[in-house]
């Protein structure tokens, strides 16, 4: 058991689409529709922590132990909240018994990758796709 974590987008129209990034898996999501996988990630705390923020903020939660496998929508503006957080090294410290710890984790190449996957979930959006985050613990 642990916190596992994942940024996706689940959209009819990503059947439609004549290109595919090698480096997304996709597959259909729970409601049918094809899913494309931004990111997956295995306790990632802070980041999640961050994601609670924002959870409860837009009324999704009343508290942080309720924001378990509940889908958190993201538009731009959210995604570049997040980038801007991540990059600014500012990400809430956030712990839970199944979450670990982020440790070093902006002292590893983690951050650029983050960056990268919030860069392109951006773009995502900008196409008017909704990116989605979702969680379990």
């Amino acid at each position: 058991m642990g916190l596992d974590q994942t940024l996706y987008i689940e959209d009819a129209r990503l059947a439609d689409l004549s290109y595919h990034y090698h480096s997304y898996s996709s597959n259909e999501g729970e409601d049918g529709l094809p899913r494309l996988v931004l990111k997956d990630w295995r306790k990632h705390p802070d980041l999640h922590g961050l994601m609670t923020n924002m959870a409860i903020g837009k009324g999704l939660v009343e508290k942080r132990d309720d924001f378990n496998c509940v889908p958190l929508h993201l538009d731009g503006d959210d995604c570049q909240r997040v980038l801007l957080e991540i990059a600014s090294h500012q990400l809430p410290k956030t712990q839970g018994f199944f979450f670990g710890d982020s440790g070093v984790y902006f002292e590893t190449s983690s951050v650029a990758h983050d960056i990268a996957t919030f860069t392109e979930a951006i773009v995502w959006c900008d196409e008017g796709f909704t990116v989605t985050y979702n969680s379990w613990w």
